[in-house]
């Protein structure tokens, strides 16, 4: 018994080596530093002060046409108002608002801008979901090979803070959401920080997703 004890301990060591305490949706978690250094420092880059996330999609032999068609269709199911995306991983982490909308679709260019309006939740238990209304401005720039996406202009309207309007260079840049010690993120800032960080990655593995098998 002994050695089986001591076997299973051997085997877990390195994930305890590696592991770390950080604050993540308000709350301390035992994260693997790899995972945990995703949501630290630099992981939200500004631009002239302002937070934008940049992404380029690789779509090799693919045509701007044919880039276009795919990720047009993504974008009509993706933001139609009122409606849920079944790809999310919680029940409720995700939902149109009234207000989500494409306001530039320009095929010639290739050029997509859409004004989004989503709910995001951090958490959903019996009476108590906390959760924020989010804005944001993505731009999808297409041409042959690639989609190049900019996520930009981010606000949130959060209820527990009587609807002040949020802004996110306020709340979620290195300097506002990242203890000063560096080993964690601030209770009030860290969900939102972690939630804009794993949506714009979503975004991006949607897209990809959109051409599997294609």
């Amino acid at each position: 018994m002994k050695k089986i004890i001591l076997s299973m301990l051997v085997a877990f060591a390195p994930f305890v080596a590696n592991a770390q305490k950080i604050t993540y949706f308000g709350k301390a978690k035992i994260m693997a530093c790899q995972e945990a250094a995703y949501y630290m420092k630099g992981a939200v880059k500004e631009v002239d002060n302002k937070v934008v996330f940049n992404e380029t999609i690789e779509l090799p032999g693919k045509t701007k046409d044919d880039i276009y068609a795919h990720v047009m269709q993504w974008v009509s199911f993706r933001f139609m108002p009122n409606t849920e995306n079944g790809a999310w991983y919680e029940r409720g982490y995700f939902k149109n608002r009234d207000y989500c909308s494409i306001v530039n679709n320009d095929k010639a260019s290739g050029k997509l801008t859409i004004k989004a309006d989503e709910e995001w939740v951090f958490s959903n238990k019996t009476l108590a979901k906390d959760f924020t209304r989010a804005y944001y401005n993505l731009d999808l720039n297409i041409s042959d090979g690639k989609v190049d996406l900019t996520m930009y202009n981010i606000f949130f309207d959060y209820e527990a803070s009587n609807n002040e309007r949020m802004i996110a260079e306020e709340w979620i840049t290195d300097a506002e959401a990242i203890t000063k010690d560096g080993a964690g993120l601030h209770r009030r800032f860290g969900k939102f920080r972690v939630k804009t960080i794993d949506v714009k990655d979503e975004l991006v593995a949607e897209i990809k997703a959109a051409f599997k098998d294609k």
